[in-house]
Order: C-alpha cells, then sequence, then structure tokens
C-alpha cells in the first residue's frame, strides 16, 4: 500500500492538506519503490511553501539519485522554463531525449529551449525529428511550426502549421499560430 499512501500524499499536497501531506511523506521513509509519486507531493509541497529554487534543487536530488525518473527530469525541465532558465532547459531536456530517443514530446521541449536561446538551426532540426518520430501528431507540428515561426521563416511556419487550421476541431493555438 506503499504506492497508495504517496499518491495519498500527492492528493492532500494538491489539495492544500500541507501539514496531513508532510505527515504523509514523513512516514514513507526514504520512498525509493513509490519514488514518482512522493517526488510529486514534495516537489509541490516545496515549490509552493518555500521557493522554486528548492523545488528544483530536490528535482536534481532525485536525478542524482535516479538518473531514469523521466517524471522528475520532466518537471525540472518544465519548472526551468517558467524560471526563464533556457540553458538549464536545454540540458534537461538533451538528458531526457538521450533517455527517451523515441519521445517526440522530448524533441519538442528541446527544440523550444534551444529556440529561446536563439539557436534557431538547432531549434528546427530537434523539433524535425520530433515531428519524424510522430508524424500524425498535432503537438509535433505545432512545435516544428512554432520553431519556423520563431526563425522568422515564415512560409515554411505557413506551410507547417495550414493543416492544423483545417481539422475538424482545431484548438485556438493552432489557429492563433
Amino acid at each position: 500500500l506503499r504506492f497508495a499512501h504517496a499518491v495519498n500524499a500527492l492528493g492532500q499536497a494538491i489539495l492544500g492538506e500541507d501539514a496531513a501531506a508532510a505527515k504523509s511523506l514523513a512516514q514513507l521513509g526514504d520512498a525509493d519503490d513509490v519514488v514518482e509519486m512522493y517526488t510529486l507531493a514534495r516537489f509541490w509541497l516545496l515549490t509552493r511553501y518555500q521557493s522554486n529554487e528548492a523545488g528544483l534543487a530536490y528535482l536534481q536530488q532525485v536525478l542524482q539519485k535516479h538518473p531514469g525518473e523521466l517524471i522528475a527530469r520532466a518537471f525540472l525541465g518544465d519548472t526551468q522554463f517558467a524560471l526563464s532558465d533556457w540553458a538549464g532547459a536545454e540540458k534537461t531536456w538533451r538528458a531526457y531525449a538521450a533517455l527517451a530517443p523515441s519521445s517526440a514530446w522530448a524533441q519538442g521541449r528541446l527544440s523550444k529551449a534551444l529556440a529561446r536561446q536563439g539557436k534557431h538551426a538547432d531549434a528546427i532540426a530537434a523539433a524535425k525529428r520530433g515531428f519524424a518520430l510522430s508524424p500524425t501528431s498535432p503537438e509535433a507540428r505545432l512545435e516544428l511550426g512554432s520553431r519556423f515561426l520563431d526563425a522568422g521563416n515564415l512560409q515554411e511556419a505557413e506551410e507547417t502549421l495550414e493543416p492544423l487550421s483545417r481539422a475538424a476541431k482545431p484548438r485556438a493555438e493552432h489557429l492563433l499560430r
């Protein structure tokens, strides 16, 4: 039932039952057998009550001990995005992509980190890798089109993004881009 207790701690943290969440986490000890849920609950509490930097430091500790934990790596990269730490995010998403080379999503996240640093050719290459891995994915297409926009390649962006606008129910972001 340790996994259920870890999920309960995450739920408590999200619902604002912070004392209960902290108590639940403490009862789990090192939680190596339920690292994902434990990590998310503790990260939630750290970023809510201490700082984003405390959350980042914690995730980095988790990844030193469990380098293959993709959930922790994804939260690390997305928090780095939120803090505009584009170089750190690039490193994180490169490591993620190395662990999951067939992940179109990781390639897309890497492409965003590269683009925010002005590395447009590399960003487009990463987005193309992601799109090649998942050519029917609207998200992979959106990432590629977005990287063309970032680079000022408007015709390629239009050609890439236009099919999204013709979908039966296009998302607002598809139409906006």
